[in-house]
């Protein structure tokens, strides 16, 4: 009789329990299930310093790695092979084999620009990676730039462990051009040297937020000069650094700025109208010849 009393006490406990389980997994099991995956990164390993396009040497090239990862983005497909090398959906990691590890490759005058950066591509060195430098003279039919990365509205250009080097442009950032909103740059551990830019910002040029942490810049110039290496009065700005846009942010850490040169305003940095948030960096001979050196 005792059991017959007790028997529904205990169903009730049991489907308490049970409803409470439910209430509480159910949902879990439900964000699982539909929950958006999260893109990793694809590697692609280039496994040669040549520059080369060409789908029947056998090697990965930085141009070839690049114009995998750019096509990808633009046709959409899941991934897409450019002769040797292949890019995935998402984001996409260029890494350097033994063929490339610690070489140097070199963007001659007359070379083709690298495909620019549509999408979120990473380039983890250690490389050297070196534009033609100044041209003694700058004739129309000759191509003289030798800008080494391009990043486009919506890409994400992220640097490790590089040097660039010689990049000359007759132009805007002479190292990276971030061209068009939307875009961002960041670097980590890289030696930027020796970039000039005809226009302004010797190094970068930036319409979007840029990061550096733990980098060095020097020997970088914003030349302000015409074609014919004559002055320019309207350019010149940015030694080193151009950043554009009220909605972006120059973030520096942890960096040394060093013997960069505008001939106009700001030795390192031109700032129109971003925020800019600088700390533990040192600043050593940098030069404006007109304001804020």
């Amino acid at each position: 009789m005792l059991s017959a009393l007790y028997r529904p006490n205990v169903a009730i406990i049991y489907g308490s329990r049970m409803l409470i389980y439910l209430l509480i997994v159910l949902p879990i099991v439900a964000t699982l299930l539909f929950a958006q995956p999260t893109s990793a990164s694809s590697t692609i390993v280039v496994d040669s310093t040549s520059l080369a396009d060409d789908d029947k040497d056998g090697a990965c090239t930085l141009r070839e790695a690049l114009q995998a990862a750019f096509s990808q983005k633009v046709t959409g497909q899941a991934s897409y092979t450019y002769h040797e090398c292949k890019a995935s959906a998402g984001p996409n990691t260029i890494t350097f084999g033994s063929g490339a590890s610690g070489g140097v490759i070199t963007l001659a005058m007359g070379d083709d620009p690298l495909p620019m950066i549509n999408k979120e591509v990473t380039i983890a060195g250690p490389i050297t990676i070196s534009g033609g430098g100044i041209p003694a003279k700058i004739e129309s039919e000759t191509f003289v730039d030798t800008r080494l990365f391009r990043v486009a509205s919506g890409g994400t250009l992220t640097l490790m462990d590089l040097t660039l080097r010689n990049a000359f442009t007759t132009g805007f950032g002479a190292a990276i051009l971030g061209d068009g909103s939307n875009n961002g740059i960041n670097l980590t551990r890289v030696a930027v040297v020796d970039n000039t830019a005809l226009g302004e910002g010797g190094a970068i040029y930036s319409h979007g937020p840029v990061n550096i942490t733990m980098s060095t810049f020097s020997g970088n110039r914003a030349l302000g000069a015409n074609l014919d290496f004559s002055d320019n009065p309207n350019l010149g700005n940015g030694g080193t650094i151009v950043i554009s846009g009220g909605g972006n942010k120059l973030m520096v850490t942890q960096s040394q700025f060093s013997a960069n040169i505008a001939s106009k305003s700001g030795g390192v940095i031109a700032n129109h109208g971003a925020a800019v948030e600088i700390s533990d960096t040192t600043f050593n001979g940098n030069v404006a010849q007109a304001t804020g050196g």
